[in-house]
């Protein structure tokens, strides 16, 4: 199938849905008929039909992987339309659109920097660009406004160069401390600050090429960059609107991964329970875990996909929104069958076990086609948009079945414990029981998500949306303003630098003398002598230019996006320069070969960003710099020095540039990525031990807990963007970035936030009564504590580099795996439990006490398994930051 297609005929699975009941198998083939369908419908106008043909005959793309089919589609769709506008330019002239104020040239460079994967982020690209190409023109147009002569160096206008310097540093500063978006906030600078800016404070500046006295020319310099942005951006956009296929759009990317998501973990959910009811533990648990990581993958794809599907509707569109909803739905099954694989994973397949299962095989069966059929029905009827009557009819009447069926299989397992004696909560039985109760709450957390379907949507007012942008804008913190100074002192030390400039005055004085005599200048010439010239030309924001390109907050990035610069600008001036003295001469075979230069060109490269890797983060730049050199004016006049050392120079302000943002950076220091990786990871440590004893001591509750949480996991989130830059830290005098060790111990406290949420979400507000009223439920939690509280001290003391104390830690006895008290906090659970008490409810689910009851204690002792395994990675990982 086309993976850049969104689901298939959506109307007619509705339709057919609303007729009468639809197994998921049906429904599994109604959309595969469809599919092929569409496919034979749109063969005969579809371009990439000859892409995916060479899978039938070259050997090597019969199995290629669907992200080499959606790049290589993609990247086609990009270059195809590229070529048809450089062909356009060509036969009209390139000169001749320059001179009408449309340099093609400039505007396919444009394209190529703002184009996405799709429309939705390619929109959010001109948008974001626009608004920040427009404060910069604005700024410039203002102060031409009021100095329509700007300075012009002669003595009488030294005023109007102060203004224009308080303008410039006022401006930048603001940029850099205002919470704006990281795209508004690079346009901004990058067309003002590392742009026109310098022509303010340049004498031999004509303002004649800009528009002064507030009048608007759309040839001017300044306005007429940010018309070729805005033409450059709705090319790009023009790009996913034509064939092949239909219009490529993050909505249509967004429903496919939903449709992957969701039939994926139907067949996912039915294979976990096929080994779960199978004869032995196998290596297929193992293909299962990395199949459900595969399905979060799209999931988190899918959310992206929906960020950016809002720019193409600027939040109008139901369709996103039911989508969105969806997504939720999704997300809350997922969070609960990830508890679920956990208890597979662990599973020995004692014959206790396959008595249990044999027993509820049926009835849990019907509970998981039911689970697949209501999901599937949901996802086909609301991925357009609407849901008619017989669609909301359909969810209600499955939705109806689910407390049924999930009772049927409580009734089932409860009669099936019976079989191992009259204990509610029995040893031997407590992963069936949890992998029984936590499909039961799989069931309820898709009837609630269902019900919220089926209530109308109302789409969120603009204006709402903008005043909450405005009032995020003004919300700077401490940090921010530390970052904003010390960038600004860089930007302004290199704006500086780039004004004074470098020269041999003297020498260049010497010359210009000479040149003016024939003689002597004929001598020169005949002597091999060459035109002086500056190291840095004065007047030249090139530095200031580079300064803004590798802003970043991420100090250990600086570094290695200057090396990626460098290779850009090197590689892309050495390749356009190389095809534009081939190619670029006046004549129609030059010219021909001129667009199917454009064509390789740009898919190649466009396809390396979309594929990914290591170039990937250069490969876009490459793309516009490259067609922008290939595509300029044609000329039959062969080069000269100064226009190849002119890329050259390029190359030297990015140095010098990279230069000064590294000494500020030493001599005004922020946090390391490393020293903030380190402290934002062990704030989560610390925060999650407290969170975790308050919780269990009642001093905080379940929901107060739960919002903790989350702002734990985002501290842990936090240190895993960090850690990841750390890597390119140069190590100096300090140890190694030590990657296994910083990985265990996030990944170790990531699944410690994940078994709590599950311990809190089976609890809920029924702790005193499942738990704190159990005579041994000290002794357990003193338990739980001390290997918490080893786990955690013996992580701080690595992350401390503390040698002394984390040798004392190591020595320190180690508890035994698995919770030691657990046969006292059964046995108090079955004194605890009457024949009252066997049934409760959980919303609309009539559930077993008992069932809950094992997941508890399952959780905790998973949970005193996980602290001891960490506490043996750090050990092994134990080298020092």
């Amino acid at each position: 199938v086309f993976l850049i297609a969104s689901c298939p005929s959506l109307a007619t699975i509705s339709g057919a849905m609303s007729n009468g009941n639809k197994s998921y198998t049906t429904l599994k083939r109604k959309v595969e008929s469809d599919i092929e369908e569409e496919e034979e419908e749109e063969e005969d106008e579809d371009p990439t039909k000859y892409v995916y043909s060479a899978q039938k005959y070259l050997p090597f793309l019969r199995h290629a992987p669907d992200k080499f089919m959606l790049s290589i589609t993609t990247s086609f769709r990009v270059a195809f339309g590229t070529t048809i506008y450089a062909a356009i330019a060509l036969f009209v002239h390139r000169e001749v659109l320059v001179a009408a104020g449309f340099d093609s040239a400039t505007i396919l460079c444009n394209a190529l920097f703002t184009v996405g994967a799709d429309m939705g982020s390619t929109i959010a690209n001109l948008f974001y660009g626009a608004i920040g190409t427009f404060y910069g023109w604005f700024a410039f147009w203002f102060f031409l406004g009021i100095f329509p002569d700007g300075y012009t160096g002669d003595g009488t206008d030294d005023h109007a160069w102060y203004a224009a310097a308080l303008l410039i540093a006022t401006y930048t500063l603001l940029f850099l401390v205002l919470n704006v978006d990281e795209n508004v906030r690079f346009w901004a600078l990058y067309t003002f600050t590392g742009g026109y800016a310098m022509d303010l404070l340049n004498p031999n500046t004509s303002t004649s090429k800009y528009s002064v006295n507030f009048t608007f020319n759309y040839k001017g310099s300044a306005e007429n960059a940010l018309i070729l942005f805005l033409i450059g951006g709705i090319v790009a956009i023009t790009l996913f609107l034509f064939p092949p296929h239909r219009p490529h759009t993050s909505l249509s990317k967004m429903r496919l991964r939903v449709c992957q998501m969701a039939q994926g973990f139907g067949d996912l959910h039915a294979r976990v329970h096929k080994y779960y009811l199978g004869p032995a533990k196998t290596l297929e648990i193992d293909n299962l875990v990395s199949e459900y990581e595969e399905l979060v993958d799209k999931l988190r794809k899918a959310e992206k996909h929906g960020q950016n599907a809002w720019y193409e509707s600027f939040g109008k569109s139901r369709s996103r929104l039911m989508t969105n909803t969806l997504i939720k739905l999704a997300d809350g099954m997922v969070d609960r069958f990830e508890a679920i694989l956990t208890v597979v994973y662990d599973e020995d397949f004692t014959q206790s076990h396959f008595i249990m299962m044999d027993a509820v095989q049926g009835k849990l069966e019907d509970l998981r086609r039911g689970l697949q059929e209501l999901l599937m029905t949901v996802e086909e009827a609301t991925l357009d948009g609407v849901l008619d009557e017989g669609e909301k009819l359909r969810i209600q009447e499955l939705m109806e079945t689910m407390p049924a069926l999930v009772e049927d299989l409580q009734v089932q397992a409860h009669q099936a414990s019976k079989k191992f004696g009259n204990e509610p909560v029995n040893k031997s039985l407590l992963g069936e029981h949890t992998f029984i109760y936590t499909t039961c709450r799989m069931a309820q957390v898709l009837l609630q998500d269902a019900r919220e379907i089926l209530t109308e949507y109302e789409t969120p007012l603009f204006r709402r949306l903008f005043q909450g942008h405005i009032t995020k804008v003004f919300t700077v913190k401490a940090d921010d303003w530390m970052w904003a100074g010390r960038t600004f002192v860089a930007i302004a030390i290199n704006f500086g630098i780039g004004w004074m400039g470098y020269c041999d005055d003297k020498d260049i004085a010497e010359f210009h003398t000479m040149v003016k005599n024939d003689t002597a200048a004929a001598d020169f010439i005949r002597a091999g002598g060459s035109v002086p010239t500056c190291f840095l030309a004065p007047y030249n924001a090139g530095l200031a230019n580079i300064n803004i390109v590798l802003l970043s907050r991420l100090s250990g990035a600086t570094f290695k996006n200057a090396l990626d610069r460098m290779s850009a600008v090197v590689l892309a001036s050495v390749v356009g320069q190389l095809f534009f003295a081939l190619i670029g001469w006046c004549d129609w075979q030059s010219r021909v070969m001129t667009i199917v230069a454009v064509f390789f060109v740009t898919w190649g490269f466009m396809y390396s960003n979309y594929a990914g890797g290591l170039p990937s983060g250069i490969s876009q730049r490459l793309a516009a710099m490259t067609v922008y050199s290939i595509t300029e004016p044609c000329s039959d006049k062969s080069g000269t020095f100064s226009s190849y050392s002119s890329s050259y120079h390029a190359v030297i302000y990015i140095v010098i540039g990279v230069i000064v943002m590294l000494v500020i950076d030493i001599l005004i220091p922020d946090k390391s990525s490393s020293a903030q990786a380190l402290e934002s990871q062990e704030e989560a440590i610390e925060e999650f031990r407290e969170l975790f004893r308050d919780y269990m001591d009642n001093r905080i509750s379940c929901t107060e807990a739960m919002d903790k949480l989350a702002e734990i996991r985002a501290k842990n989130g936090v240190a895993t963007t960090m850690g990841e830059d750390a890597a390119f830290e140069p190590s100096g005098w300090k140890e190694e970035w030590n990657v296994p060790f910083f990985t265990a111990v996030n990944a170790g406290y990531g699944g410690f936030c994940t078994q709590f949420a599950n311990l809190m979400s089976v609890i809920e507000d029924d702790k005193e009564v499942l738990l704190d009223s159990l005579p041994s439920f000290h002794l357990m939690k003193q338990e739980v504590f001390y290997s918490l509280d080893y786990t955690t001290a013996l992580a701080r003391d690595a992350i401390n580099a503390d040698l002394t104390d984390l040798k004392g830690t190591i020595k320190t006895k180690v508890k035994p795996a698995g919770l030691q008290t657990i046969d006292h906090i059964i046995a108090d659970m079955n004194k605890q439990t009457s024949e009252k008490d066997v049934w409760g409810y959980v919303g609309d689910f009539k559930l077993l006490n008992s069932s809950r009851r094992c997941v508890i204690v399952l959780t905790l002792e998973s949970m005193i398994n996980a602290f001891n395994a960490l506490q043996s990675k750090i050990a092994k990982n134990k080298k020092m930051m």
